[in-house]
């Protein structure tokens, strides 16, 4: 795992998974689109993109999914 929890993506989230900032942005947010979660919700992020939902550990998606 390389972040849980937290607002926005680290930096160094950003670097594990080579995407920038803007890419990381749109992608966490089409996510949380397409799952119909809230715009404050927490994941866990894996080093391939997975992104967990922390309570149930169910993967809700890959951030390379939603990456334009």
């Amino acid at each position: 795992m390389i972040q849980s929890g937290g607002n926005t993506l680290k930096d160094a989230t950003l670097k594990i998974l080579g995407l920038t900032k803007q890419q990381g942005k749109y992608a966490i947010e089409a996510l949380k689109d397409d799952c119909g979660l809230r715009n404050d919700a927490h994941f866990k992020i894996w080093e391939n993109g997975d992104v967990l939902n922390p309570d149930t550990g169910a993967v809700l998606g890959n951030l390379y999914d939603f990456v334009q």
